[in-house]
């Protein structure tokens, strides 16, 4: 049974894991940040590092739309994408190095995406995703060290 909670567990067999640059939300809006990125199962998770377990944050895929073109990313660089979360109402912008790169994330997102269950896209509570803005809570801070311990 699917309680809608996120462990660890989650993300530790990604199917494609890599550094790419996530523009920032909020405060730091217009500012680009070195993200690791995790895509396992149907959520694209994010930590500051590779060196890191910390979840900094994550984008569910159920019912989420890439896009590739447009002039709100081409005005990012030649290597971005678009994700719009549908579960939390918000876009995603996201740039690879390199357009071999930006092939390989996208055609691995694109599969997610396609095979996510999009009836879950509203339908359960994740204090993994804390604020309306993908950060995390302090829900998901006491499921960490719950989960350490066992």
């Amino acid at each position: 049974m699917d309680s809608g909670w996120i462990t660890p567990d989650m993300w530790s067999n990604p199917y494609i894991q890599g550094l790419l640059a996530k523009k920032g939300h909020g405060f730091s809006s217009g500012k680009w940040n070195d993200r690791y990125f995790r895509l396992q199962g149907h959520r694209l998770f994010y930590f500051k590092t590779s060196l890191t377990e910390k979840l900094h944050g994550n984008i569910p895929l159920n019912g989420a739309v890439l896009t590739t073109e447009g002039p709100d990313i081409e005005k990012y660089g030649f290597h971005g994408f678009k994700i719009y979360c549908k579960k939390l109402d918000k876009n995603f912008y996201i740039m690879a190095s390199t357009d071999e790169e930006k092939h390989k994330w996208v055609v691995a997102i694109e599969e997610a995406i396609r095979t996510a269950p999009d009836k879950d896209a509203k339908e359960f509570h994740d204090p993994w995703l804390g604020d309306e803005l993908g950060h995390e809570s302090d829900e998901m801070e006491e499921l960490l060290l719950v989960h350490s311990d066992e």
